[in-house]
């Protein structure tokens, strides 16, 4: 009797030690942002698929600072670059001193914490994540990345823990297109 409820006591000990060696370290953003440079328009050159771009095969997310707040607008276009989807969001800074965290809020009852966790010195790409990794957005000026600025995301991706397999890359043909019929 003794040693069922020894083995009944060690097993939760064995499935808490197993889960927290496999735990990934706490996820960093940028230190600082300057709103107005990133407010621009990024060709969302990859990302985790979700339910706003679900069906997209180019997209866009356009950031607007005006009068000290960040309007978001994420447009989804069909394979021939015609607009499918508009959405608009707005965003609040989690903190006042921190530009690189910031909440989305889409309506009333959808809301995302988003954080820019790759950003070039020069703003020509930015990375955007969720904190708890299931959200994922690798965002361009361009329609292409340069293979050295590719590799350098990926391989701040993985360590970071993100799953660079479950990227979906998004046609460039359809975002060369959106650009010219606005």
């Amino acid at each position: 009797m003794r040693v069922f409820y020894a083995i009944f006591l060690l097993i939760p000990l064995f499935f808490f030690t197993a889960c927290g060696t496999q735990s990934i370290h706490h996820l960093q953003s940028v230190e600082s942002v300057d709103q107005q440079r990133f407010s621009t328009t990024w060709n969302v050159l990859a990302y985790y698929k979700n339910i706003h771009n679900s069906g997209c095969v180019g997209s866009t997310l356009t950031y607007r600072y005006l009068n000290n707040a960040l309007k978001l607008t994420r447009n989804c276009y069909d394979g021939s670059g015609r607009l499918k989807r508009e959405h608009t969001a707005e965003i609040k800074l989690a903190t006042a001193s921190d530009t690189s965290k910031f909440d989305v809020y889409y309506n009333w009852f959808e809301q995302y914490e988003q954080w820019i966790i790759m950003l070039a010195s020069d703003y020509r790409y930015s990375v955007i994540a969720s904190p708890d990794r299931k959200r994922l957005w690798i965002l361009s000026k361009g329609t292409v990345l340069d293979p050295a600025d590719r590799e350098h995301i990926f391989a701040g991706l993985s360590q970071n823990g993100f799953d660079t397999a479950k990227l979906y890359w998004t046609g460039f043909q359809a975002a060369c297109n959106a650009k010219s019929i606005h």
